[in-house]
């Protein structure tokens, strides 16, 4: 089993961790839609960081997924359902119980003590359980440091909404891996993803 399997094997499972203890993160936690006043906020400076296909306009380049059981859950673009461009991301569970993901991963040694933001737009239809979540994880060594998977879940039927979560890279850090999960059973489109810097002006 080769390092990125290895490691996503252990994000699923603090996942699932995570979704029991109501999604408490290790480090600060915060989630933003849209209309939230962090998002507006223009004291915060947002530097955006290098992210391959955030849109999925390109398929599923520079993404992964697991499981990669096609009777659990369904990795798929969707021309019919996106916030912008011509596509979007989809996650279904076709039988599937324990969580269905995409992520990337990226070096980061040299972002250490600064503040990371995932952000993007999801649209749920009947998620249930733990639902529909962005994920950031930090290793250091091939160990978690640091994970935000949003205290708010997206659960049941929504319209597309912005969410944000930030999270601190510490000074062991040496990998960054973010995207999005569904928990449970129901279906979550992804589109505009984006990876900043962010920092008060």
């Amino acid at each position: 089993m080769n390092r990125n399997a290895k490691t996503f094997n252990g994000w699923l499972a603090v996942s699932l961790v995570a979704a029991m203890v109501a999604f408490a993160p290790v480090s600060a936690s915060a989630q933003d839609k849209a209309n939230g006043d962090s998002f507006k906020d223009p004291s915060i400076l947002r530097t955006p960081l290098m992210m391959v296909n955030g849109g999925f306009e390109n398929g599923m380049e520079k993404w992964a997924s697991t499981p990669a059981d096609a009777n659990a859950y369904e990795f798929a673009m969707d021309t019919q359902v996106f916030h912008s461009g011509k596509q979007s991301l989809r996650i279904r569970s076709v039988g599937g119980e324990q969580g269905g993901a995409v992520f990337q991963a990226l070096p980061i040694a040299a972002l250490r003590g600064k503040t990371i933001e995932l952000s993007g737009w999801m649209k749920t239809d009947g998620a249930t359980g733990a639902g529909a979540v962005l994920t950031l994880r930090v290793f250091g060594d091939a160990r978690l440091l640091e994970y935000n998977l949003m205290r708010q879940p997206v659960k049941g039927t929504t319209d597309w909404a912005h969410y944000s979560i930030p999270v601190k890279v510490s000074k062991n850090a040496t990998d960054l891996e973010f995207g999005v999960t569904l928990n449970n059973k129901g279906t979550v489109w992804a589109d505009d993803l984006e990876l900043n810097v962010v920092s008060h002006m």
